[in-house]
């Protein structure tokens, strides 16, 4: 075996370890493939030398080991106590005479999937259904997921792919559904990396988790000049497919100065209102937010606020 130190990353068929220190980068080239290991942060984590020396000497890094009360070698063994993040990279064990590299452990340090939670919302109905999760802690590494769907909460419904796209791999989308369908759907989400997995699973009748995105181009501005009537005025959230066979309903939220809450009014089938009533002076922040026409599901967030001063 050959310990190379360039300032250029350079090989072939040869095994090729990260950059261990700059300015001049420094590279290991090992004949033998590097070894992946993955712990679990704040553990006890031992590294094994592919080697029957003694006398082990270790690099992290590329940096030669001094050793503390949370490291300590035993044979061809070096054991870091309780690790910390900084402590994951590259480790290399050296021979203690002419300090050639005897082998390469790659470490990965972080959590299996421990918490997740999964939502669904129609707010493409009736074409499609977004779902998204979170997961924490961080687990720190990387992580897949499986998600599926099936209509009913156990077999023989056969279960079809939640689609999930890399723009956002927390989400995955459903397009094909029954509507008003008598049993619920049900979303398997797995999270999956080299230290475990979690399933979540999350159901859902899809008219009840009906959600249309926010209204747009909020505006609000006086009738005419001088006015102190105001024109609130916004357009439906594009994302709602098919507004002729499922239209949109809309609530109002507004206050004026020194009011402590929202007056909330509708809801309204159009897509403007007049705020009355306003003294000269006084400033008025409104809102809209958007729900299925039927009242089925909720209503959407409210908009952006728009401020108008009379």
């Amino acid at each position: 075996m050959k310990t190379k130190y360039s300032c250029l990353a350079m090989s072939s068929k040869l095994s090729l370890v990260k950059v261990l220190r700059y300015p001049c980068l420094v590279f290991f080239i090992v004949s033998d493939p590097i070894t992946q290991q993955y712990e679990q942060l704040g553990t006890d984590v031992v590294l094994k030398c592919e080697s029957s020396l003694v006398g082990i000497e270790w690099k992290h890094n590329g940096i030669w080991i001094h050793h503390n009360t949370k490291m300590h070698e035993n044979g061809q063994q070096l054991t870091l106590m309780e690790v910390k993040k900084h402590q994951a990279g590259t480790y290399s064990c050296h021979d203690p005479e002419n300090k050639k590299v005897l082998s390469v452990v790659e470490l990965h340090l972080g959590f299996p999937p421990q918490q997740m939670n999964v939502q669904c919302w129609a707010s493409q109905y009736p074409e499609k259904i977004n779902c998204t999760w979170d997961i924490w802690p961080d687990t720190h590494l990387r992580t897949t997921f499986i998600s599926t769907y099936r209509l009913g909460l156990a077999a023989p419904d056969p279960l079809n792919e939640c689609v999930q796209f890399d723009i956002n791999p927390y989400s995955c989308q459903i397009r094909d559904y029954k509507m008003f369908a008598d049993l619920p759907y049900l979303v398997n989400v797995t999270a999956v990396n080299p230290l475990g997995s979690l399933t979540v699973l999350h159901h859902f009748f899809v008219e009840n988790i009906i959600r249309p995105d926010p209204p747009v181009n909020i505006s609000l501005y006086p009738v005419h000049p001088g006015s102190n009537v105001l024109l609130l005025q916004w357009s439906p959230p594009p994302s709602w497919p098919q507004l002729d066979y499922f239209p949109l309903s809309y609530l109002i939220r507004y206050k004026r100065t020194g009011a402590k809450q929202y007056r909330t009014v509708g809801p309204y089938e159009r897509t403007s209102f007049l705020i009355m009533g306003n003294r000269p002076g006084s400033t008025v922040h409104a809102q809209v937010a958007a729900r299925d026409f039927t009242g089925m599901g909720l209503h959407s967030d409210w908009s952006t606020v728009v401020i108008a001063k009379l």
